[in-house]
């Protein structure tokens, strides 16, 4: 995973999102987050039911269980979209508020009110499968293999359908969608939530994030004194139309503007549970999730992950109390994890005792958490594991531990008629001697494989054997597709998925390699001069090139200018950046409008070496330069890597010097000529 450290008052963040409006604030007073799983609740004993607050996922309707608590809703009063509704209309993958009572164990409760509202509704703007964005009402949306789809497969959406959608927001207006249904009849809403801007009292309009709402027919409902104020969270509903007759910008004409409240208000010391992205970071002990602040203490109890882990946009679930401020006291976070293993097949056995199935020889764990949903011809809205028979094809995402996968989502699909083949993606293992590789523990011997026809890279591009092997690595990511039979996945095509994050190039533009494990953080600060000492960036990788690693020091960021660096260095000193004149070779880098620049110095080969970084060979002069949220051209010399190539990337590497090859060449040290890149999402690439 990509992790990043942000400063939420910066230009630099600003100026790299610019192309992604920001709706300020977060899924609104009847949108929701997640709840938690047995034995991670902060009460004790049992049979006793204290009361609870809850805002989390659904995920399964069955019995009604949502972030780990299976509900007794038969009492509970649902509140769907503003009107009076009821448990057929709720979803896998909603997120919904939850007023009621859970038991001590913290396994089982009772619902006693439920409250349902969409974050966003309207048409598609543009969609884009590779960076996985939808724009709709002037708002990004994103989705992710843990987000549910009613009446659509994501491949199917064009732009003009209109879609409904719940999910998260995070510190940047972006909604991480958690449910996206495609309605089957018309529905005649617009909806949007967020934090009012550019409010224009003459003309009755203001902005949610970038789009234009006008409230002149608007109906006001908890709004202080009826008088908009910029900042407040509202909920806007109202229709869609054209500004002008064949113009592509649009208005909501609200009919209704609701103030909302984001923030979960109980008594003291009553139990909460909440999922949600972290919006802000106030201190080490300190964050916030939708404007509830969150507590963390020495007793907090970590789960996937630890207290260094909480970022930014991290997805977590929180279980905690309230205290007399209105904060919530943590007592257990978990981390909502992307998953690393996805596997489509059939279902080989089931232990109900266990909750436990098995699919191509791997066992998978069904727990309180895992979402599960019925996409099949059976359509079993409330679809739970008894459900679950062998012989049911089921696409499973999930983490894999090494002993079992645990399942983050379950779906349940038709089996197919004329291939009964099952497919596996995940991380590829360092174990790589053609003609074997691992993946998810499995042994794939690609020997029976034809040239071309069984391999291929990026999914567009078939390779013969030699080239597939060349190229794959440990931590790329390679799908199976294949039979099987008496324990063994055999293959009857396999692909490399995506490589990668770091990719290295020679003088030609050969692609020599690199690696998908890259971490990067930033400040968001921006440098603007070559002697400014602001070393506001880290960026890493364990993998390897000719088998040696490298280290990066002192990287900075850099916004719109012309950069010269001097890539000499006096031997007395480790690192060189602050110094000028000291005869090197320069290494020039102009950044552009919609672009960001790095300069970082790099140490190549074998620990323990006895110069003053510790490696063979020291600080490497490097230049990126990075176009914001772009696809990325690849090597117009070399097309081995194309799992890279044509995807979009949050900061996509450019070619610097306009030779057709990626990045920037360098200039100094023992790899003169060689261009390194990154290439950079901030989730898992």
């Amino acid at each position: 995973m990509i992790k990043k450290i942000w400063n939420i008052s910066s230009w630099g963040r600003l100026f790299l999102f610019l192309a992604i409006v920001n709706l300020a604030g977060c899924g609104g007073g009847e949108n929701a987050s997640n709840v938690l799983t047995s034995g991670e609740g902060g009460t004790s004993g049992t049979g006793v039911f204290a009361a609870s607050i809850a805002k989390g996922t659904i995920s399964s309707p069955g019995g009604f269980s949502a972030g780990g608590i299976n509900y007794s809703i038969d009492a509970a009063t649902i509140s769907f979209n503003g009107q009076s509704g009821g448990e057929a209309q709720l979803e896998t993958g909603m997120v919904v508020n939850i007023n009621g009572q859970v038991n001590a164990d913290s396994s089982t409760g009772i619902a006693e009110s439920i409250v349902f509202a969409y974050n966003i509704a309207g048409s598609i703007d543009t969609i884009n499968l590779a960076s996985k964005t939808i724009n709709v009402l002037e708002h990004a949306i994103l989705f992710d293999e843990l987000t549910t789809f009613k009446n659509t497969l994501v491949d199917s959406l064009a732009v003009g359908d209109v879609i409904l959608v719940s999910g998260f927001t995070d510190a940047n207006g972006k909604i991480l969608a958690t449910y996206i249904e495609k309605p089957q009849a018309v529905f005649p809403e617009a909806i949007l939530e967020g934090a009012l801007s550019q409010i224009e009292t003459l003309n009755k309009t203001f902005k949610l994030g970038g789009q234009l709402v006008d409230y002149s027919g608007a109906q006001l409902s908890a709004i202080p004194n009826n008088i908009l104020s910029s900042g407040s969270l509202v909920r806007v509903t109202g229709s869609e139309a054209m500004i002008t007759q064949g113009q592509q910008d649009t208005v909501v004409l609200a009919t209704r503007v609701e103030g909302i409240s984001s923030v979960l208000t109980g008594n003291p010391d009553e139990e909460v549970r909440i999922e949600g992205l972290i919006s802000q970071i106030t201190g080490p002990d300190v964050f916030y999730i939708n404007g509830n602040t969150v507590r963390t203490s020495i007793n907090t109890r970590y789960t996937n992950g630890v207290a260094s882990d909480l970022t930014l946009d991290t997805r977590v679930f929180v279980n905690g109390t309230l205290d007399a401020n209105g904060s919530i006291n943590a007592e257990n976070v978990r981390f909502i994890l992307p998953t690393d293993v996805s596997i489509e097949a059939r279902v080989d056995t089931i232990d109900p005792v266990a909750s436990t199935l098995t699919m191509v020889g791997r066992t998978v764990i069904i727990d309180a958490f895992t979402m599960l949903q019925d996409s099949s011809s059976a359509g079993i809205q409330t679809f739970s594991m008894p459900d679950i028979v062998i012989g049911d094809r089921l696409k499973v995402a999930g983490l894999d531990d090494g002993q079992a996968i645990n399942a983050i989502h379950i779906e349940r699909v038709d089996a197919l008629a004329n291939n009964s083949q099952s497919i596996l993606e995940g991380v590829v293992e360092d174990s790589i001697a053609n003609p074997l590789f691992r993946v998810a523990g499995l042994d794939i011997d690609t020997s029976g494989l034809q040239e071309f026809s069984g391999f291929s890279q990026g999914g567009i591009t078939s390779v013969t054997r030699n080239t597939f092997f060349a190229s794959l690595q440990p931590q790329m990511i390679a799908r199976i597709t294949g039979d099987y039979l008496a324990g063994v996945l055999q293959p009857s095509h396999v692909e490399i998925v995506h490589c990668c994050n770091w990719e290295v190039y020679d003088s030609f533009g050969g692609f020599l390699g690199g690696g998908n494990d890259v971490t990067f953080t930033w400040d968001g600060t921006l440098n603007t001069d070559v002697l400014s000492n602001n070393v506001n960036a880290t960026l890493s990788t364990n993998a390897t090139i000719v088998g040696e690693t490298s280290l990066a020091q002192d990287v900075r960021i850099f916004g719109p200018g012309t950069y010269v660096f001097d890539t000499g260095l006096d031997p007395s000193l480790s690192t060189n950046f602050g110094t000028t004149n000291l005869g090197g070779a320069p290494l020039n880098l102009t950044v552009g409008a919609e672009q960001i620049g790095m300069h970082g110095l790099f140490h190549f080969g074998m620990d323990g070496a006895s110069t003053v970084c510790g490696k063979q060979t020291c600080n490497i002069d490097v230049v990126i330069l990075w176009n914001i949220n772009a696809v990325y051209a690849g090597s117009a010399i070399d097309d081995s890597n194309l799992g890279a190539k044509g995807r979009v990337f949050n900061l996509s590497s450019a070619d610097g010097n306009a030779d057709g090859i990626p990045g920037i060449p360098v200039v100094d040290g023992p790899f003169i000529g060689l261009s390194t890149v990154y290439n950079l999402n901030f989730t898992s690439p």
